[in-house]
């Protein structure tokens, strides 16, 4: 009997090649996750980049690229919240325009975050607002707690810091949530102030709600121009203290009577952060979780722009005797001359008056750090 011979198998046609290729590029497009909610890994397949995620705030996400040779960038994205229901884009693609709106008016954004651009097509992470950015080595706050960090470099810090400020406020900007983790120090040493998520514009001592964080506020409850310096000011303190052995085992700089702590709180950070976070008299708090910024911030937010006039007052002398304090253990520890931790009190005197309108400008803050750095005349 004759072998059968079997019909071919049944194919397909072939998809035209323009029809494969959108099919690839649609692949291409697609989200792969992987690892833990803490190891998430993002991979753009088409321009073979890979994006990890390195931190995450309340309104973004950043994601730092990998495989691109020399080129050092973080991308950000909206945090979705609700089981991704729900993102904060608008607050994302804000914050880009007003990086943009500081960029136009500003004399000199040297020392402000604020180059950035918007991805575009395949190229946004999981099809989401991405914004491209410089990636920095780190924030002021890791940076000051390296003990590597020398008393020039932090002398330095402070000034990079004061000239962006100068600067922002000289287009009228005040910030609105200043913080050591708001300032990114990168390879070169340079200093830059990020997040103007709550920067507004407030000219001519106008004021607005204070929504930034309640470590760092001042104690007249609202923002201006005005408020961020006093934040300013314990920025520079925080900057400070980290030196030698100006701190405590446990990170402080002045011990809290068991009467005047604030029941049942300890505070995560160190020096000036945790000393407003555990005294009563301050309204500081560390909590970032929803639940703990409806519960506890909210009311203590309220409360600030209603602060009665004693318990400023109290606070005020409290901020006296930790910078008198401060300035002393440095000029005993051999870091200032008893001449420049006079100037070093008197500045931070001047930047946290109870009264906004007698506290010194960004402008008078800057010129006069700088005199002091360089009265200090030591090697970076």
């Amino acid at each position: 009997m004759p072998n059968e011979i079997s019909p071919p198998p049944m194919t397909q046609p072939s998809a035209p090649a323009s029809d494969q290729s959108a099919r690839t590029a649609l692949e291409e497009r697609k989200s792969i996750w992987r690892g833990s909610s803490l190891t998430k890994h993002h991979t753009v397949s088409r321009v073979k980049l890979e994006f990890t995620l390195i931190a995450k705030g309340a309104d973004k996400q950043v994601f730092e690229a990998k495989n691109l040779n020399d080129r050092k960038v973080v991308v950000y994205t909206p945090v979705r919240k609700l089981f991704g229901l729900y993102s904060r884009e608008a607050a994302l693609k804000q914050e880009y325009q007003k990086t943009q709106e500081i960029k136009r008016s500003v004399s000199d954004s040297t020392h402000l975050a604020v180059d950035m651009k918007p991805l575009t097509g395949q190229d946004r992470i999981d099809d989401q607002f991405s914004l491209e950015t410089a990636k920095a080595a780190g924030d002021l706050e890791a940076t000051i707690q390296n003990k590597a960090t020398t008393f020039g470099q932090r002398l330095d810090y402070c000034v990079q810091y004061l000239d962006g400020l100068m600067n922002l406020h000289g287009a009228d900007m005040a910030h609105g949530d200043l913080k050591p983790e708001n300032c990114l120090i990168y390879d070169d040493g340079s200093l830059k102030i990020a997040d103007f998520g709550k920067t507004e514009k407030l000219p001519n001592n106008k004021t607005k709600m204070y929504k930034g964080n309640l470590r760092f506020c001042p104690p007249e409850g609202v923002l201006s121009i005005k408020s961020d310096v006093y934040g300013s000011a314990l920025l520079i303190i925080r900057a400070l203290e980290e030196t030698g052995s100006v701190l405590d085992k446990n990170g402080c700089l002045l011990p809290i009577p068991e009467e005047d702590r604030e029941s049942g709180v300890t505070g995560m950070g160190r020096g000036i952060d945790k000393y407003v976070v555990e005294h009563k008299e301050f309204l500081a708090i560390d909590s970032q979780s929803l639940a703990g910024k409806i519960t506890k911030r909210l009311p203590r937010q309220i409360k600030l722009a209603h602060l009665p006039k004693t318990q400023q007052k109290e606070q005020r002398k409290l901020i006296v005797n930790y910078i008198k304090t401060l300035a002393n253990k440095l000029h005993n520890q051999g870091y200032f001359t008893e001449k420049s931790a006079e100037n070093l009190t008197q500045l931070l005197i001047d930047m946290t008056t109870r009264n906004p309108l007698l506290r010194i400008t960004a402008r008078e803050a800057f010129s006069r750090f700088k005199a002091l750095q360089n009265d200090v005349g030591i090697e970076k």
